[in-house]
């Protein structure tokens, strides 16, 4: 979205007959395009939306571990391996806690596999693959398939979850374990108290760095700019969840 900003007001200004208002467009987008750019500036703004990381320490243990998808590329062949996008951490993370004994058990929420057509395959989840690949037991491993977004991911994995068939993921009603991206946890969060599933954030993938001051901090960035997209994407997502109500 950034980039559709300051390409409108380049289209203004060309067309723009006045001088000064011309000037005007263009000190505006100028200025524009140096905030966009600016890493310093965006990654403060990253710093206040992300959900900060949780020291391992503080980590409560949990039956269930609900890791949300979204960071695999679907597309790509041989289909004998997974491949990730920015975002393996959802997987990695996920298997240290589970290493470690955070959680007893890792339930997968959301589509992942797709034929040509675009129709969700329910029997095949590249994220369950990578799992098992990396030495988690099958019996450990439970799939959502039919969520395509975040609010499907929260009513889904609700309705798994509390489902009356408690064989399939066996939840005692206690609060799980929401893994997912710091800049996507907000939403996420929202979406699953909607769902009235008491849960502990655990975010992971972060754009956000720690705050230094330096010169590069401050000199423009291509980075900087493709991050503040990501950034603008997901808050008018949360804005229109809550507009739909459903978060």
């Amino acid at each position: 979205m950034p980039v559709t900003w300051v390409l409108a007001l380049l289209l203004w200004a060309t067309w723009a007959k006045n001088p000064t208002h011309k000037k005007r467009l263009l000190g505006t987008t100028l200025t524009l395009l140096l905030c966009f750019t600016n890493p310093f500036l965006v990654n403060e703004l990253l710093l206040w939306w992300e959900v900060p990381p949780t020291r391992l320490a503080e980590v409560g243990y949990h039956e269930v571990g609900v890791v949300l998808t979204g960071v695999t590329q679907t597309n790509k062949i041989p289909k004998d391996r997974t491949y990730f996008n920015k975002g393996g951490d959802r997987l990695t993370h996920t298997v240290m806690l589970y290493r470690l004994g955070k959680i007893k058990k890792i339930l997968i929420s959301g589509a992942t596999d797709f034929d040509r057509l675009g129709r969700v395959n329910t029997h095949e989840s590249d994220m369950r693959r990578a799992f098992l690949d990396c030495g988690v037991p099958d019996s450990a491993v439970f799939l959502e398939s039919q969520s395509k977004n975040t609010y499907e991911n929260a009513f889904f994995t609700a309705q798994m979850l509390k489902a009356k068939n408690k064989t399939i993921v066996n939840w005692s009603g206690k609060e799980v374990l929401l893994i997912t991206s710091g800049f996507h946890l907000p939403r996420a969060m929202a979406c699953f108290e909607k769902q009235e599933v008491t849960f502990e954030p655990f975010s992971v993938d972060f754009y956000s760095n720690e705050r230094v001051f330096e010169f590069k901090s401050f000199m423009p960035s291509e980075e900087a700019f493709w991050k503040l997209s990501v950034f603008c994407r997901e808050l008018v997502g949360f804005v229109i969840y809550k507009c739909m109500g459903y978060s």
